[in-house]
């Protein structure tokens, strides 16, 4: 297990699991549509934050619309897979400023925010509906 995994679990076990499969669904959605409010946005000063912007809508959508959760379309995959799938999205919301260029600029900023968002989104998802705490190696063991 690499230390970003430690880390990224330690946060996950130790956040509460209060949102459930249906309002993690709602807030995927939302999460959507700002990324593509901002992309529309970021097409009047930097057309490669805007395309970077539409790629992370689509994979969040496709996401979400896959998974066998309330306001999933074809259910899929699973609601554990579907946060695995998540904590990539965050990963790549975070790495696309600096993989296409445009890391110095203001619209950076908000790709590093929304990647803070869904690790927290992810940290504070109850994937079992127990409540536990501890359900990063629930997450682990995710499969379709």
């Amino acid at each position: 297990m690499t230390w970003l995994e430690r880390i990224s679990n330690t946060a996950i076990d130790r956040m509460p699991s209060t949102i459930s499969a249906a309002n993690h669904a709602k807030i995927d959605y939302a999460l959507a549509a700002v990324t593509l409010g901002a992309a529309i946005y970021f097409m009047r000063h930097n057309k490669t934050a805007a395309i970077a912007g539409f790629v992370a809508t689509t994979a969040e959508l496709t996401n979400v619309a896959m998974t066998n959760i309330p306001g999933g379309l074809t259910k899929s995959i699973s609601f554990p897979l579907h946060g695995r799938i998540d904590m990539g999205n965050s990963a790549l919301l975070a790495s696309m400023p600096g993989f296409m260029g445009f890391s110095e600029t203001p619209e950076s900023k908000f790709f590093y925010g929304a990647a803070a968002a869904i690790s927290l989104l992810v940290a504070m998802t109850d994937f079992t509906g127990t409540g536990e705490r501890a359900q990063s190696q629930y997450l682990l063991e995710a499969r379709s």
